[in-house]
């Protein structure tokens, strides 16, 4: 998905357009045939690398194409303000029909925190971000599809991070493998709870600080059959569709339960 900033473009939009209005001035005037300015050359260059990049981001392809095309004429050849009127009056046409073929997405402001957040400005703080670098992508692909009002889509990726955290715990506690010689990949969530309850069962001394310990996993093995039985399996199975309010408590759930996770637990 691309994070777009229309205020940014239609600024820029706006000053082509007056660029434009006057090379149809100078175009028509009596000095139409008139090399440019040396000082508008510039002017015009920077202006048309802010368009340039803004028709990148929008994957305007063809406007995009004639503008590197201009910037190279403005660099090699002598034009006129007629030729200049001529090339900016084109440029504005093709930006025009294929603005009419693109399909701009709008994120309510509400969610426009939960959308393409990665990086310092990671969804579920930075202890998650760094301890769990395999869920980074599903973490953000959640928050977006939440934001655009996917949210069948989001309790799905939200579902995959809770598994990279399982797989995580069970790597940690050293379960190489769930039930018979199935790797944890290929494990159903099932089996790698089990693993884990046996695991973790009689592991700890009967001391304050094993009570803590045992009472740490033990709430971690509740939280993953909670998050079986009430989303994965209804997700993955199609079961249910999701609205805006189930998801987002998907996502407080999953967000609470993955710091907790990161306070113990990393990725090898």
């Amino acid at each position: 998905m691309i994070r777009f900033f229309l205020h940014e473009f239609s600024l820029v939009q706006t000053l082509f357009e007056r660029e434009l209005e006057s090379f149809r001035i100078s175009g028509t005037g009596p000095n139409k045939a008139d090399p440019l300015d040396p000082h508008v050359l510039p002017r015009l260059a920077a202006l048309l690398s802010r368009l340039g990049r803004e028709c990148k981001q929008l994957e305007l392809h063809k406007a995009f194409d004639r503008i590197v095309r201009l910037d190279s004429r403005l660099e090699h050849d002598i034009c006129s303000y007629q030729i200049m009127m001529v090339e900016l009056e084109e440029l504005s046409n093709i930006i025009a029909s294929e603005l009419d073929e693109t399909t701009l997405a709008y994120i309510p402001s509400a969610l426009a925190d939960l959308f393409e957040r990665d990086g310092d400005k990671a969804l579920f703080g930075d202890d998650v971000h760094q301890h769990f670098k395999s869920a980074r992508a599903e973490i953000r692909d959640a928050g977006n599809c939440l934001a655009a009002g996917l949210n069948t889509a989001a309790v799905f990726h939200l579902m995959r991070v809770i598994e990279l955290g399982m797989r995580a715990l069970a790597k940690q506690l050293r379960v190489a493998k769930a039930r018979g010689d199935v790797p944890l990949e290929l494990a159903t969530w099932e089996a790698v709870i089990q693993a884990l309850e046996a695991k973790t069962s009689g592991r700890f001394p009967r001391t304050q600080k094993g009570q803590r310990d045992l009472d740490f996993y033990k709430g971690l093995l509740i939280d993953f059959r909670a998050f079986k039985d009430f989303w994965r399996n209804k997700v993955m199975h199609a079961r249910i569709d999701y609205d805006q309010d189930t998801a987002r408590s998907a996502f407080d759930h999953v967000r609470a339960f993955m710091r907790r996770l990161a306070t113990r637990v990393t990725e090898p």
